[in-house]
Parts: structure tokens; C-alpha cells; sequence
């Protein structure tokens, strides 16, 4: 005899959970870094960030959920949070055994053991961190090369610029410092792409991160195209998601003198993440081939463009130009720009995602860096956005300085290239240069971070403080002070759970288990009396609850159980079958087989046999009769 039941999930209920402070130790630049754990504003911390002596513009640092820190990088090398270098956490991307490496710092080129050169520091975003979905002590880390490299003689190589690879950090290796896992390492992503300096990430829709780049433009290309690869469950896929949102507005000149192109600066997801701004600049230029050095530039150029982001496809679309101007054609060594031409290094999204900061700059050649030419007029510095209109007109028209930078003057030029964050405590930050006192001598300067306190507000409403920070030391010179502070740390992508538990309404016919069904993939599960597995045992009516869970979603169901039992019973009267109660339908059956048209309340035998019948009820339960053997049945066949 089988018996049925039927559950019902009958109620919602509704939670808001703390997310942790996974950004609140930022290190970037030589070692240097802002812990918001130590008050408002964050105060200066230094910390071994060593490879060389080299200045790094790519960076990114994370903190388990009490904001603590456990391990920063720039990409090519990773340090744990006591400052000491992972012991397999050299040389993340493919490591080139030369036997120097040579870089142009202020004007001067220096020769780098290549065992402490990193091929992502001058890539502004070439270092990303990005949790695992469903593992909360591992960590994917994303290196992207940046287009400089050299090959050890001072001459340019091209093979490995502008390639991605990604890394595997698990925090239980090395006594809970961790390590990069042994052959997870340098691995490398769509190897047969070469991409620009920007790369950045958003959470999806679905337990999932989308880890956007852009391709660097070559010769031919028409179309602009990001590359947007899925991070879930299951790894990083190889096949991304492509998005063609628009004409290229800058073209590679094809000239056999020219082998050499970057395209640089910021892409960032506003909070919301429905929107990516990129403010960068693009450049092609000659390289003397006997000294690897760059000479002349071509179509240098600055950008600052807004797309639509769906975090659920990871598409890119409508591009809106806010602002493109053209520096044109010079020698970077000894001649000077328009001083109308601007360029663009960062952008930053309000935490409500209607404004747009950005840093404007003005195109800068050697000669102004060194102040040849004088006093450069001021251009650019932090620009604002309002984009509540969703009008590309009046957009453009909202822009207003909020901050020129001055602070940064050196030698009557101006250095006003910084990049912008949205801090954990939703204050942006930037660079906003040297304070007074500036002791020219030892060449020591007292730098300092910008903040703009209130972003959501339009205008000067935002209260932008170029000297928010504390100050601290900088023994240099002025231009290594600018780099020695670059970028902040890259954007954390951190998977957010639910704020609500989610109705499952469904209907179950066994009285002995319940079978709680998460729709994901690694689902934990409890029941009201406490135990753990996905089935439940069942012995009576009454109400029941489970909460199954993910990395991303919560379901809470509770369910009232009655467990009925029809049980038909067959009676017989002279040859014919009935049962002792009515029911809604009926199925008769000879030998376990449905009688054909055998579905009225009675049934008049003709032969001999095991009889049952199949019941239900207004609601659909059903049961089937114990057999009734009949075995006198003669002389009714045909009849």
C-alpha cells in the first residue's frame, strides 16, 4: 500500500547581512599604504615592497572580513602580511632569464638584476585579486604584462606584452600565510590576445566575477573590443564573453618606424556596477632600435568614455564620449604640447553611481617635466561628472575642477597624474601631492592624499580636501615622490550573499524523506532538529523548516506536513467490486494491469484474478487497494 503526502512552503523571510572590510588596508606605490582599521582619515603604514627599488604603478592588496591584511602584490611578485615574499610567489607571469633588465626612471635608464624585475609594475591596473567563489582561503591573483618590456639589450620585445595570466593564492599554505599553489601559476589567459594596461572586475548575477580587459588596437582593427572572462565554481574560462560596443576613435599608424604603442590609464565599474568609465590615453611611437629608447610619439591622444555593463551577461555597450582631445606629433625629448591638450588617468564612481571623478592632465613632455619651458598653465586636476541626466550633452556640460592640483608643483611645471578610489568608508581618495614645509636640500617632501568627503553631492558640495591625510616623508626627488605614490591598489570584486531568503513552493509525495533540492552548487544544509544532510527523515505530520545556502543565495522553507492515507479497501458484492468509501476517481486493475474503461466506482468481474484499484481525492493524493484474489468466477466470460 503506498501512501502520499503533500508539502507546502508557505512563508518568506527576510535578512541583511555584514559583508566585512575586505579593501580596508590599501598598499601600493614603493610600500606605501593607508590603513582605514586606525581611524578618519587613514593614516600612512610602510611596508616592504621589495623588487629591486623599482616604483610600481599596479598594485592590489586584500583583507580577510575583519579587515585584516593578508597579502599584497604588483602583479608579478606577492608579499604575505608580514612583508615577506611568498616563497613560490615570484615571477607570476613567464619569467624571461636575462641577465639585466633596463628602465627609464626620470630620465635615466637603470639596470635591474632581471631575478627582481617586474613585467606588470608599469602597467597602471596589471595586478588584480579576485576571491574564489566558493572557497574562502583562496584567491585568484590576474597579472597583466604591461607593453614596455625589454629584452635585457635595451631593445623592445613584443612577445609577452600585453598578456594575462592569473595565479591560485590559498591561505592555508605556509603555517597560514600563504603561497601560490604549485602549478597554479602563471597560467595563462586567451593567449592568442594581446591587451592594453586596464584591467578591472564585477561581480555577476549568479555566484560569479567578470574579469574585464580591452584589446590593445593593431593594425586594422575598426571596432573597440572587451574581453570579459567568467570567474565561477568552476575556474577562470578561457572563452569570454566579447563586446564590440563601438568605432575605434584612434588608429596604430603604419609605418615601419614605429613598433611600439601603449594604450593606458583606468577602467572602473560604478558601485551599482551598470556602468564602466575609462579614462586612459593612447599613444604609438618610435623606438631608437641602437638604444631601445622611445623618441618620437604619434597620435597621442586622451579619452574619457562611459559604456552600459550587464552583470548578468558581461556584455559592454552604448559608449558615450565625455571628453577626447589629440596632443599630436613631437619630440618627447625636447619639444612641448599644445597646452590645450588633456589627457585622462583615472576615473571613480560615486557609492551612488550618478557622478564621475576623473583625473585630467595635461599632455607632458620631457622638456616641461623639467621644467624647459617654464610654467605650464594649469589644464586638468580632479573633474567632475553628473550623469543623473543620462544625457551625453548635458553630462558633458556638468564638468567642473574640483581640485587643480596645485599642491603638485615642481620646478614650474605640474605633475597632476593620480589615480582615484572609493575607500571603505565611501570617501574617494587621490594623490594630491607635497604640503608645505619642502626642504629643497635633502630633497625631502611631505606628501600627502587628497579625499573628496562627500561624492555623492554635485559640485563643490563633494568638499574635496586636498590635505585629508596625514603627512609623511619622502626623501627623493620631486618627480620619484609622484611615482612613489602612483596607483592605489586595484578594485576587490567580493561576492555579495542575498538579503533575503528565497520561497520554494514545492510538492513532495513520501511520508519517509524529505529531499531539501538546492538549485546551486555547493550547498550546505539545516533542519529545524539540527541535522545537516540534504534528506530528512519523516515519521508524522507536522511542520518542518530548512535553510539551504551557497556562497550567494539563502532559501528558507518551511513546510507543513500532513500525511493523509487513503487506503482503499475492496469489498465485493455477488461479482461485483466496490470500495468501502468513495473516492474521486477510480483505475481497476487485473494482474497489476488497468482494465480499459474500468474507472467507475464498481466493476463487475468476468474472470478470475488479482484485482486492486487506484483512488484519488479532490486534491489530487492517491493510493492503490490491497489485491483481492477472486477465483470462483465460471460461466461469466462473455456474458
Amino acid at each position: 500500500m503506498q501512501k502520499k503526502c503533500l508539502l507546502l512552503f508557505v512563508f518568506l523571510c527576510c535578512h541583511v547581512f555584514g559583508y566585512g572590510q575586505y579593501e580596508n588596508v590599501w598598499i601600493f606605490g614603493t610600500g606605501t599604504g593607508l590603513d582605514f582599521n586606525q581611524g578618519d582619515p587613514p593614516p600612512f603604514l610602510t611596508v616592504p615592497f621589495d623588487h629591486g627599488g623599482m616604483l610600481t604603478m599596479s598594485s592590489a592588496s586584500i583583507c580577510n572580513a575583519a579587515g585584516e591584511l593578508l597579502f599584497y602584490t604588483e602583479g608579478d611578485f606577492v608579499w604575505d602580511r608580514t612583508g615577506n615574499k611568498m616563497p613560490n610567489g615570484s615571477h607570476l607571469t613567464p619569467f624571461i632569464p636575462v641577465k639585466y633588465q633596463t628602465v627609464q626612471i626620470n630620465g635615466q635608464w637603470v639596470q635591474y638584476e632581471d631575478s627582481l624585475y617586474s613585467y606588470t609594475s608599469g602597467c597602471q591596473q596589471g595586478a588584480l585579486i579576485v576571491p574564489f567563489p566558493d572557497d574562502t582561503n583562496k584567491y585568484y591573483l590576474f597579472s597583466l604584462r604591461y607593453m614596455d618590456n625589454h629584452d635585457g639589450n635595451e631593445r623592445y620585445t613584443n612577445s609577452l606584452s600585453g598578456k594575462l595570466y592569473y595565479s591560485v593564492v590559498d591561505m592555508r599554505l605556509n603555517g597560514g600565510l600563504g603561497d601560490v599553489v604549485a602549478g597554479e601559476k602563471a597560467i595563462s589567459v586567451d593567449s592568442t590576445s594581446t591587451f592594453a594596461e586596464l584591467m578591472t572586475a564585477a561581480v555577476g548575477e549568479d555566484c560569479n566575477v567578470w574579469v574585464v580587459v580591452n584589446d590593445h588596437p593593431v593594425m586594422g582593427d575598426s571596432m573597440e573590443v572587451f574581453r570579459a572572462f567568467e570567474v565561477n565554481h568552476l575556474g577562470v574560462s578561457q572563452t569570454p564573453v566579447i563586446s564590440k560596443p563601438a568605432l575605434s576613435v584612434y588608429r596604430p599608424i603604419d609605418s615601419a618606424n614605429i613598433n611600439r604603442s601603449s594604450q593606458y590609464g583606468h577602467m572602473r565599474f560604478s558601485p551599482d556596477r551598470t556602468k564602466l568609465a575609462v579614462g586612459a590615453e593612447y599613444a604609438s611611437y618610435f623606438i631608437d632600435r641602437s638604444s631601445g629608447r622611445a623618441k618620437w610619439w604619434y597620435n597621442r591622444m586622451g579619452y574619457l568614455y562611459l559604456y552600459d555593463f550587464n552583470p548578468a551577461i558581461g556584455t559592454v555597450s552604448n559608449r558615450r564620449i565625455i571628453d577626447t582631445s589629440s596632443g599630436g606629433t613631437i619630440d618627447y625629448f625636447s619639444e612641448k604640447w599644445a597646452d590645450s591638450s588633456v589627457s585622462y588617468y583615472s576615473v571613480c564612481f560615486s557609492p551612488n553611481s550618478q557622478i564621475l571623478y576623473a583625473n585630467a592632465i595635461p599632455f607632458l613632455a620631457q622638456g616641461e617635466m623639467y621644467g624647459k619651458y617654464g610654467k605650464k598653465d594649469i589644464v586638468g586636476g580632479i573633474v567632475q561628472y553628473d550623469l543623473s541626466s543620462n544625457n551625453i550633452g548635458t553630462i558633458r556640460n556638468s564638468k567642473i575642477i574640483i581640485d587643480n592640483l596645485k599642491e603638485r608643483r615642481l620646478n614650474n611645471i605640474f605633475n597632476i597624474q593620480t589615480d582615484l578610489k572609493l575607500g571603505p568608508d565611501n570617501k574617494i581618495y587621490y594623490h594630491s601631492g607635497k604640503s608645505n614645509p619642502y626642504d629643497l636640500k635633502a630633497g625631502k617632501w611631505y606628501g600627502a592624499i587628497g579625499r573628496i568627503n562627500f561624492p555623492n553631492l554635485s559640485g563643490m558640495a563633494c568638499q574635496p580636501d586636498s590635505l585629508a591625510s596625514s603627512l609623511f616623508d619622502v626623501v627623493n626627488d620631486g618627480i620619484s615622490f609622484a611615482q612613489s605614490l602612483y596607483d592605489f591598489p586595484n578594485d576587490v570584486p567580493i561576492i555579495q550573499p542575498d538579503t533575503v531568503y528565497a520561497v520554494m513552493d514545492t510538492i513532495v509525495c513520501s511520508v519517509t524523506k524529505l529531499n531539501a533540492l538546492h538549485p546551486s552548487r555547493t550547498p550546505t544544509y539545516h533542519w529545524d532538529d539540527g541535522s545537516t544532510d540534504s534528506l530528512r527523515g519523516i515519521t508524522a505530520s507536522g511542520t518542518y523548516w530548512v535553510l539551504t545556502r551557497d556562497v550567494c543565495h539563502y532559501y528558507m522553507d518551511t513546510i507543513h506536513l500532513t500525511i493523509s492515507n487513503l487506503e482503499p479497501v475492496i469489498t465485493v458484492d455477488s461479482f461485483n467490486l466496490s470500495t468501502t468509501v468513495p473516492y474521486n476517481t477510480y483505475q481497476w486493475l487485473i494482474n497489476g494491469n488497468p482494465i480499459p474503461n474500468a474507472t467507475g466506482s464498481t466493476y463487475t468481474v468476468l474472470e478470475n484474478g488479482d484485482y486492486q484499484v487506484i483512488v484519488s481525492n479532490d486534491i489530487g493524493w492517491t493510493d492503490t487497494a490491497a489485491i483481492y484474489k477472486v477465483t470462483k468466477v465460471t460461466g461469466l466470460k462473455n456474458v
